[in-house]
């Protein structure tokens, strides 16, 4: 039986703590055991409430990685995000690596140390899974890698997400803003959006739900902006679908992204989707149709203000065509096939070399 660990460096539980969740959930019944690993922290309880087995660290560093690996006898190492793929890298494990990368990040585009590291590291890929065709080709060292990597765009469970939608939740809101309040995301361009529909749409309800560095001083701009009314902060909730389904659109006000998991659940309730142009996003939004997105604030509040002000006809046909463009991207049996055939290629390429 193969024993994987999906090693990620962060404590709190957001997109691509996510995607492991889903992955672990995948291969349940598969002849293979996983094992999520990280530094202790609030996504603790989010492992055990999903009955995850988790190996905790003591700290993120060589020598907790190491103690791990040997305690619970890891045949592949699944590391998550740059700084755990080369952490795996570094640690001296001569254990097979799989890197994964969520997101397209900025400091991956440009010629920087943690662009740098991760090239030096990949050498000690099997392979590298990237999120998106702009997270690959955008990376720096895109030509020296590319020889190892492949394209998975992240899919979803839908049917667990609309069974955990299925609980009461009695407030309605015109807006959504679901996804951690940090310098990526940019929470503090969505409050400005959302000022802009505000003032015409007096009664414009939005809720903002997750946490982050950013928090208080996305508080601070609302009340700033006297719209304390009109923003609700939830903080981070273990189940925002029932919000989630209450809401009429989501929004987006990102830097930069990958495939976001909270898109693919808005879609997959019927949402449509407002946002900043991100390579992830732009590839779920059939502009116009499912919904729009656009670099100017002006705009995307107009199209939030055009959404509000739609008919229920209108919002219903959207609707339906937002569900059906979701069935269409979200390919879960290809997702788990290509993960599949990533773990058992290299197993068996681990068995030949031994036995020679």
């Amino acid at each position: 039986m193969m024993k994987i660990m999906h090693l990620l460096r962060t404590t709190e539980y957001s997109g691509a703590e996510n995607v492991v969740c889903q992955i672990m959930k995948m291969f349940k019944n598969e002849k293979c055991k996983m094992y999520y690993s990280s530094p202790q922290g609030n996504i603790e309880k989010v492992l055990n409430k999903r009955k995850i087995n988790y190996i905790p660290m003591e700290k993120f560093n060589i020598k907790s990685f190491k103690k791990n690996i040997k305690n619970f006898g890891i045949d592949i190492i699944h590391a998550h995000d740059p700084g755990a793929c080369v952490l795996a890298a570094f640690s001296g494990i001569k254990l097979p690596i799989i890197a994964h990368v969520h997101g397209n990040h900025d400091n991956m585009k440009v010629f920087s140390l943690k662009a740098f590291l991760f090239l030096i590291a990949s050498k000690r890929f099997e392979k590298i899974i990237w999120v998106s065709d702009s997270a690959l080709n955008e990376y720096y060292f895109r030509r020296l890698v590319r020889n190892k990597s492949i394209v998975l765009e992240n899919v979803i469970d839908p049917e667990e997400v609309r069974e955990k939608a299925g609980s009461p939740e009695k407030i309605e809101y015109d807006c959504i803003y679901l996804g951690r309040l940090s310098k990526e995301k940019n929470p503090l361009r969505a409050i400005r959006i959302l000022s802009r529909v505000i003032e015409k749409n007096e009664d414009y309800k939005c809720v903002i739900i997750g946490d982050g560095p950013l928090r208080v001083g996305c508080q601070k701009k609302v009340k700033e902006l006297k719209l304390e009314n009109n923003i609700v902060f939830k903080g981070f909730l273990d189940n925002p679908y029932p919000v989630l389904k209450k809401s009429t659109v989501q929004l987006f006000s990102s830097n930069y992204e990958g495939t976001p998991m909270s898109a693919l659940e808005a879609m997959c309730l019927g949402k449509p989707i407002v946002s900043t142009p991100t390579d992830g996003l732009i590839r779920l939004i059939r502009l116009g149709e499912t919904g729009y997105y656009s670099w100017n604030e002006e705009k995307l509040a107009n199209f939030l203000d055009k959404i509000h002000n739609s008919d229920k006809e209108k919002l219903e046909k959207l609707s339906i065509k937002v569900n059906e463009h979701f069935k269409e991207i979200n390919n879960v049996d290809n997702y788990k096939a290509q993960l599949l055939e990533s773990y058992l290629s290299i197993t068996k390429r681990v068995n030949v070399t031994r036995r020679r």
